[in-house]
């Protein structure tokens, strides 16, 4: 056994195994701080950590664990989900609303394009090279986190153990989502698979021309403005 009760190595891998499931609780849980572009924890629970756990255990106990492979493919599919996780919590801070892809992707090149021309060349670069090494940052934790699992998986106790605490976050979420009264501190958030499928669907809605409508015709302005007499006028320009 892997996992010798009394054992110091056994004491590291429990705290390793909880480190992980932290991490990757706490990459699809974090919340915006506004008004900027950067993050903070929170105490809520991730339903998706459950499910993956729960699947994890049962390859382990009725198939085979996962292989490395699969441990990796695992990891690269994760860090789509932190990235969406990180999309909807700064997009409603910021702008109120969810990013429309269909719209707004369209302004990208032009917003691209005026800040290249006004950023400095080296702040370009630097902007590039971030964007690049982003996700092989995030992926590498991941990929630890998830190897963690994975690995503790094969011993039957810790699967047990793992089984009763992924059952419970997801007994919180399905009772949550149904509108029954949960504790505050056991809150789950919304799942990051939901935010790519409400996305997916409002593109496609998009894309299909459903949501045009006919605009009625443009009213007709008679006023001269005669009535103004030479009066100051202000105008005030509000930007949407």
């Amino acid at each position: 056994m892997l996992w010798k009760d009394g054992s110091v190595k056994a004491a590291l891998q429990w705290a390793m195994l909880a480190g992980a499931l932290a991490l990757l609780n706490a990459s699809l849980t974090f919340d915006n701080v506004w008004p900027t572009l950067s993050v903070h924890l929170s105490a809520a629970l991730s339903i998706e950590v459950a499910l993956c756990v729960l699947a994890i255990i049962v390859a382990a106990r009725w198939f085979r664990t996962p292989s490395p492979a699969a441990v990796r493919i695992l990891a690269a599919i994760w860090v789509f989900l932190v990235i969406g996780r990180y999309e909807d919590v700064t997009a409603r801070s910021l702008y109120g609303r969810d990013i429309n892809l269909y719209w707004d992707l369209r302004n990208l090149p032009s917003v691209g394009a005026m800040l290249s021309f006004v950023a400095k060349p080296w702040l370009v670069a630097a902007t590039i090279a971030g964007v690049a090494l982003v996700p092989l940052i995030i992926y590498l934790p991941l990929w630890w986190a998830l190897r963690c699992v994975t690995n503790a998986s094969k011993d039957s106790r810790v699967r047990h153990v793992l089984t009763a605490v992924a059952g419970g976050v997801v007994v919180v979420g399905a009772a949550q989502a149904l509108g029954v009264p949960v504790p505050r501190n056991l809150r789950v958030v919304e799942p990051v698979t939901g935010v790519y499928a409400r996305q997916a669907r409002q593109f496609t809605y998009e894309i299909s021309g459903a949501g045009l409508r006919a605009l009625p015709p443009a009213p007709t302005t008679r006023s001269n403005f005669g009535l103004v007499k030479g009066a100051d006028v202000l105008l005030l320009a509000v930007e949407s």
